[in-house]
């Protein structure tokens, strides 16, 4: 064919070439040849099949354009753009409707279609020239360096001026190769097929407006049509956007899917390709599918523009990412059934081998968007999707990049069931809380200046990098107007991340929050600033959100509606947002007092624009009659305010009227009604901040102070205690012609830097790199309060020295840091590690050296008792004398007051243990005292290395501090008394009597008592049942926790207890995550409980639920017993998300 096509040319005098034009003909051709034997034509497309359940739908579209095509009004639409998904059948339903036009109309019908060459402008207006000319009875020869894009416009001047009407209908817009990218290696037209559609021409001589050329175009679905048609054109107005229903039922689609897919898998690499994008189940680029598939980019290119191609579509029409997918869900459900097992699993091995080519790097910037955002749906085995998702540098890659939703979304998917369910649990636990906590480098003004700077992707960057999606929004907006000055293409984009933001941001808020106006806030800023710099619909996108957000407050949410509603009437809407928001106003005045005030909030907003909404305002106040109740006494006060600026008489009568009646209310307060009486108690200091507002607002301001003056003695608390005057003050405060207030901090040094980038731009650029690097510098990093040095501690008991210590250096206090290392040295000696208890110790020693705190002090010596190092231990515990300072006391072991622990190990134990327990024997056979004499005697008990050889003098203390049988407890401090109860369930001492009835009474009382909060040691109260074995009563008081951290308190000590976790007994409070109360009763539970009562798979599923809420950091402890090996991971994480800490 190709050396015949070659000859006949150059038999008429043209080039003896076979070009590609001739080689789009011949593929056309061939697909005919295809058509024929029942693969649908290239125009056609799939919907050619057909389904009886589309026929209704297929009706009314068919009406629908033959309406839209004969409509005489004037005013009628011109355009009309059906959008639907591949395959819904707009082809089929454009063919049937021009193979048979209403009467009175002509059609000039032209599929776009790479293999005809009509993708491109030039083959466009050849296509419709032709057609146009022979509709006209042109006779003259067609010019063969072909029809200009004027000559066209000129051939539709003549068109329209015709009687009859002209219809020129377009499919497949989206296949323009100006918007989607055209063949590899073609040049990009300089002009987009839609700019050269009619913007509806009229004819010259004037007449109707009937004789005028519509547009019928078809596409998938498209924000907007190509950047180069005119702002005023059809195209651009989303009232002529029709959105066509599927129009082929599921079995059609089904066949259409194994055509197209068997077409794509006529060669090896399609297949590959097919089977790539099936697992993947979303878009690759295409250098993403060379690489993949082993081949050179050109091959990908050359199969996704050919016919095989083309149920490969970019991944969104109209935009020229580089990004394909299968282009409908049949096809990916197809794919998987047609590639087989083997093909399957390899290319999810081709997958997995690039995810860890990447992962060996580390992760880069340049990091494909697929293994950051998709990849983890891929991830069957649990050990890859926790090395994948928990993986720290994938995570600071997905922060980096303003995913940090994305990481956190992901760690949902990490498995937590099986045998290694705990580690699994507390790596999620641990890097959601670095995650979430993470506070970010707070970029101010920096996004803005990056942009002026002409680093357009840095800008970006660092918009995306705010932790609040309503900032980044605003500062993506005000980036996406920097680079519209500068007609920067990232402009665009910027615009449209702004708009995702700002949805996923209202997205994320709670049912039920009351206030995001300051959000709200941002977010307008962002929608108006995008609209004013030409990005219409994506700013209207962002005030859509804030007008429907019911928590954005009536402010900005009344903004963004009139704005909205300004445009609405600019495209011909008569019913717009504000007449909505009027009938909602008018549907609240009629209901409860809060749904009443919120009308006149909305109202207050809409005086300024007409009489309407003021004497709604009017009316309704006139049939307020607060004398009968009270709330109306707010509601004319927000009246008169809503009416200050427009009418300040009306307005100064109402607010006057206010102050009447509630100062009518103070005179008798005890002879109104029930609810008025309710609201003074309660709601009296809104209702005077509300009043006196309105008194200053119109001009009666010296009448305020008399209103405060005026409250009775009785009313001045509220039932919090509260001066109920404080808010009116405030009010009266603000009102007096407060200025402007300081500018944001930062906000000179931005302002010399644009200032300096606008005069000089190379120097303006030094200026803003060097203040960025400072203001980098300082940034903070993952925030670990609350699990750092708890993790620390366990790392420390793993035998994880090195990594427990650089964790714990992450403090910034120095006194703070030396009692860290103190704790994690003090839990290397638990876990054996003797040699990183003493370096550790002697480290926090010299952090210490200066320090006055006596905790620090005595953690100190703690963590050297426990190394072995018994000098030390008692040199810290002694005197410090610091050059020009008085020695001040010395601390005993423990504590001189006998309330802290005895240290074990030193050569003072012994004296000091007789002492103390001299004194705590006196202690408790005062009366009233004995049971507050326990805690104190337990410790001394910790400190010996056989509980049951304790001495004479600590039994005689034990036996005079606790119970009798018969003595009644419900008097005693509830610690002593679960203390107490271990003790004689234990049998560790004869002296302590035993407790049956007494003890049973107690905890009935305290089970059927309201008690405040804080007196039910709920952790303790739940290890004793563990203790004794009740499995069910332990559950049971646990769930008697008033909030969430006290429950996973009192599972996290629970499971300690199961799990057989040795317990160190802090010396100060505040160290460790459980009280050292719990601890205290842990550490005597321990050391005194049967091993049948213990159970470590029980442990393991309460360490789970723990680990899987907020409180998560309980069940740090649990870990070296339950999760060894979890630790390095965790060590892994903690590490890198707290990277550039210091201490």
């Amino acid at each position: 064919m190709k050396v015949l096509v070659t000859s006949l040319r150059l038999k008429a005098g043209e080039p003896a070439e076979f070009d590609a034009e001739w080689a789009r003909a011949l593929e056309a051709a061939q697909r005919e040849g295809e058509g024929r034997r029942g693969v649908p034509s290239s125009w056609a497309g799939p919907g050619g099949v057909k389904s009886d359940t589309s026929r209704q739908a297929r009706a009314a579209a068919l009406a629908a354009m033959r309406d839209f095509a004969c409509d005489p009004a004037p005013d009628a639409p011109s355009y009309l753009w059906w959008q639907a998904p591949q395959w819904a059948g707009k082809s089929t339903l454009l063919g049937d409707f021009v193979s048979r036009p209403p009467a009175g109309v002509d059609i000039v019908f032209c599929p776009l279609d790479p293999v005809r060459g009509t993708d491109r402008a030039e083959g466009f207006v050849t296509c419709v020239a032709k057609e146009l000319m022979g509709l006209l009875g042109v006779r003259k020869p067609f010019p063969r360096q072909g029809f200009s894009p004027a000559g066209l416009q000129a051939l539709f001047r003549r068109a329209a001026a015709r009687e009859r009407r002209l219809l020129l209908v377009v499919d497949g817009l989206d296949e323009d190769a100006a918007w989607s990218g055209g063949p590899p290696g073609a040049r990009k037209p300089d002009a987009s097929i839609a700019s050269l559609l009619p913007h509806v021409p009229l004819p010259a001589s004037g007449r109707a407006a009937e004789s005028a050329v519509r547009v019928i175009v078809s596409s998938r679905p498209a924000k907007r049509p190509p950047s180069d048609v005119p702002k005023s054109h059809p195209l651009r107005k989303r009232r002529y956007v029709r959105v066509l229903p599927p129009l082929v039922g599921d079995e059609d689609v089904r066949y259409i899917a194994g055509v197209e897919l068997g077409r794509l898998r006529e060669t090896p690499l399609g297949c590959t390709v097919a089977g790539l994008l099936a697992m993947a189940e979303t878009t690759l680029r295409a250098e993403e599918l060379a690489e993949l598939a082993g081949v050179d980019r050109a091959e990908i290119d050359r199969l996704l523009k050919s016919a095989r191609g083309r149920c490969l579509v970019p991944d969104r029409a109209g935009t020229d990412t580089g990004a394909y997918v299968l282009g409908h869900s049949e096809l990916l459900r197809a794919a998987k059934e047609l590639s087989g097992s083997a093909l399957l699993e390899d290319c999810t091995g081709r997958l997995h081998a690039w995810a860890e080519r990447w992962q060996r790097q580390g992760w880069p910037e340049a990091t494909p968007g697929y293994l950051l955002s998709h990849y983890p749906r891929l991830l069957r085995d649990a050990g890859r999707t926790e090395r994948v998702v928990l993986d720290p540098r994938r995570q600071l890659r997905l922060v980096a990049s303003g995913r940090l939703d994305e990481a956190l979304a992901q760690l949902g998917r990490v498995p937590t069931a099986g045998g290694e369910e705990v580690g699994a649990r507390a790596g999620v636990a641990l890097s959601r809380a670095a995650l979430s906590g993470r506070a970010r480098f707070e970029p101010g003004g920096f996004p803005r200046l990056f942009a002026l700077a002409g680093d357009a992707s840095r800008a970006c960057a660092l918009a995306c990098s705010a932790p609040d999606g309503a900032v980044a929004a605003l500062r993506l907006a005000q980036v996406a107007e920097v680079l519209s000055v500068q007609r920067r293409e990232e402009a665009e984009k910027a615009g449209e991340e702004a708009v995702v933001r700002a949805r996923r941001f209202f997205a994320s808020v709670p049912d039920g929050t009351a206030d995001l106006s300051e959000k709200a806030g941002e977010l307008l800023r962002a929608g108006l600033v995008l609209r004013g710099c030409g990005q219409r619909e994506a700013g209207l996108s962002v005030l859509y959100a804030v007008a429907d957000h019911a928590a954005a407050g009536w402010d900005s949410r009344m903004r963004a509606i009139e704005v909205l509603d300004q445009e609405g009437r600019a495209d011909g809407e008569t019913d717009g947002p504000l007449g909505r928001v009027m009938e909602h106003a008018e549907a609240l005045s009629w209901g409860t007092f809060a749904e009443q005030a919120e009308a006149l909030e909305i109202w207050a907003h809409m005086v300024a624009d007409g009489t309407g909404a003021r004497d709604r305002v009017e009316a309704f106040c006139a049939g307020l009659d607060p004398a009968s109740d009270l709330t109306h006494v707010d509601l004319l006060a927000l009246g008169a305010g809503a009416l200050a600026s427009v009418r300040p008489d009306s307005a100064g009568e109402l607010a006057l009227r206010a102050r009447r009646a509630l100062l009518g209310a103070f005179t008798d307060p005890e002879t109104r009604s029930p609810a008025d009486r309710g609201h003074l108690r309660l709601e009296l200091s809104t209702t005077l901040a509300r009043v006196v507002a309105a008194l200053r607002e119109t001009g009666h301001g010296e009448r305020a102070g008399e209103v405060l003056e005026l409250v009775p003695d009785g009313l001045l608390l509220d039932v919090l205690g509260d001066d109920v005057r404080e808010p009116a003050r405030d009010v009266m405060g603000r009102a007096v012609g407060d200025g402007p207030g300081e500018p944001p901090p930062g906000e000179d040094l931005f302002e010399e830097i644009e200032a300096a980038l606008r005069k000089d731009p190379v120097a303006g650029r030094e200026l803003l790199t060097a203040a960025f690097a400072r203001r980098e510098k300082d940034a903070a990093v993952a925030n670990t309060q609350g699990w750092g040095l708890p993790l620390a501690e366990a790392l420390a008991r793993a035998g994880r020295s090195d990594e427990a210590a650089r964790l714990a250096k992450r403090s910034r206090e120095p006194a703070g840091l030396a009692g860290a290392l103190a704790v994690v040295s003090t839990g290397c000696a638990v876990g054996g590690d003797s040699v990183g208890a003493v370096r550790l110790a002697r480290s926090a020693a010299g952090m210490a050296a200066s320090a006055d705190d006596p905790a620090v002090r005595s953690l100190v010596a703690q963590a050297f008792a426990y190394a072995g190092d018994a000098d030390a231990a008692e040199e810290w515990l002694g005197p410090r004398n610091p050059s020009g300072k008085k020695p001040r006391k010395a601390v005993p072991v423990g504590n001189a007051a006998a309330t802290g622990p005895v240290l074990p190990g030193l050569r003072a134990t012994g004296r000091l243990m007789e002492e103390r327990a001299g004194e705590l024997g006196r202690l408790a056979r005062l009366p009233y005292l004995r049971g507050r004499a326990l805690p104190g005697l337990v410790d001394l008990l910790l400190a010996l290395p056989d509980l049951t050889e304790h001495g004479a003098a600590v039994c005689a203390a034990l036996g005079a501090a606790c119970a009798r049988p018969e003595e009644d407890l419900r008097g005693w401090d509830a610690h002593s008394v679960l203390l107490n109860g271990l003790l004689a369930a234990s049998g560790c001492c004869h002296t302590v009597p035993p407790m049956r009835d007494n003890l049973s009474r107690w905890e009935h009382s305290m089970a059927t008592t309201p008690l405040p909060p804080g007196v039910l040691p709920v952790a303790e109260w739940a290890v004793l049942h563990a203790f004794r074995g009740d499995a069910r009563g332990m559950r049971r008081t646990a769930e008697r926790a008033e909030t969430s951290e006290e429950r996973s308190a009192a599972l996290a000590a629970v499971a300690t207890y199961l799990a057989k976790v040795p317990v160190v007994l802090p010396v100060a409070d505040g160290w460790a995550p459980q009280r050292t109360s719990v601890l205290r009763f842990l550490a005597l539970a321990d050391a005194l409980g049967a091993d049948s009562s213990r159970d470590e798979e029980e442990a393991r599923r309460l360490a789970c639920e723990v680990l899987a809420g907020e409180h998560w950091r309980y069940a740090l402890p649990l870990l070296p017993r339950l999760a060894p090996d979890a630790l390095p991971r965790l060590a892994e994480l903690a590490l890198a998300h707290t990277a550039g800490a210091t201490g």
